[in-house]
């Protein structure tokens, strides 16, 4: 046999047996917080003009460290912030590192004011992003208890591009904590009237028939508490300590009292159901993207849950793949 042959074997049998050892040393040195954050000077330099791409691979490799975890947890919150700030340095237009970062930040290391002072960061290199402020709202509601800036934060991006529904009803409903009725409702009257499309008037209007709602109800409840019973009848609640004074016509138009004793809206309860036509369309083709079928109707009723009464005269009718409401 070749001598050389002795030679090669012997390396691969000495590289077999110093796998484990380097392996292990190598899980030790990740298990001892060794993270490397690169510089964001030497990162600009390096870049160059491919900056974007960058923090791109940057940031998948920063990923996988997130979810590992650390013996010494300040030393992660530092690595987690100081990763942060190098990718949006160099693509300060990067909204998942803002949004993923700071979500890390304050709901895993529970680090309220690095994800804070990103997400900070963020919206002064893209004001208007209706996504960041919201972030931040939510941060400051949940983590810091500061309701009056959440709501400061929400107001700002209820008038941006692509603030979402949930946004502007949480809002409204802070809105009207405050007695801020006629506020609450202006969120609502602004947006049904810059709705693109059907849909989103729906959506707006339900949300606007909604927050009637809520402003109702707590009228309802603050008169029970004076008064030590329930209102009657609506007119028992017009009363500007109970409601805004420039709100009151709006919120008892078309108000009764239901068997709870609390309020209802015929119209709500008419647009409810069409809230419901437009939920299922989004259902049904979930079902479809996933199965590559329509589903039956036992198994879209799993997916969407219990429907509402259809009301007098009307049925709910499932059939080829649509869920409508006909006339009995």
């Amino acid at each position: 046999m070749d001598p050389r042959t002795f030679v090669v074997l012997a390396g691969i049998a000495g590289a077999a047996a110093l796998q484990g050892h380097i392996g292990a040393r190598n899980a030790e040195r990740r298990t001892n917080d060794f993270r490397y954050t690169p510089d964001p000077r030497v990162m600009r330099l390096v870049a160059g003009g491919d900056r974007s791409a960058f923090a791109d691979a940057l940031w998948l490799s920063a990923l996988p460290d997130m979810a590992q975890p650390f013996r010494d947890r300040a030393l992660k919150k530092r690595w987690i912030a100081g990763a942060t700030e190098v990718i949006t340095d160099l693509e300060p237009s990067f909204f998942r590192v803002y949004d993923w970062g700071s979500a890390y930040l304050y709901l895993v290391d529970r680090n309220p004011d690095e994800a804070i002072k990103l997400l900070e960061k963020g919206i002064g290199k893209n004001p208007d992003s209706a996504g960041l402020h919201v972030a931040l709202a939510m941060v400051h509601y949940e983590f810091k208890k500061d309701k009056a800036k959440a709501v400061e934060l929400l107001e700002k991006a209820s008038t941006m591009p692509g603030i979402d529904s949930l946004s502007l009803a949480m809002l409204a409903s802070l809105k009207v904590d405050e007695h801020d009725d006629f506020t609450a409702l202006a969120v609502w009257a602004r947006n049904l009237d810059q709705a693109p499309n059907q849909r989103a008037r729906n959506v707006c209007e339900y949300e606007l028939w909604r927050t009637k709602k809520l402003i109702a109800d707590r009228a309802i409840r603050e008169f029970k508490t004076k008064n030590g019973s329930a209102p009657s009848s609506p007119d028992q609640i017009r009363d500007p300590a109970l409601i805004d004074p420039k709100s009151i016509d709006v919120v008892l138009e078309g108000l009764t009292f239901g068997p709870d004793g609390l309020a209802h809206y015929a119209k709500l309860v008419e647009l409810d159901r069409a809230k419901i036509l437009y939920q299922a369309v989004d259902v049904i083709a979930a079902f479809r993207e996933g199965e590559g079928r329509l589903p039956t109707e036992a198994e879209f009723l799993r997916s969407f849950g219990k429907l509402p009464a259809p009301g007098a005269g009307k049925k709910w009718l499932f059939a080829d793949g649509k869920l409508s409401l006909v006339d009995v």
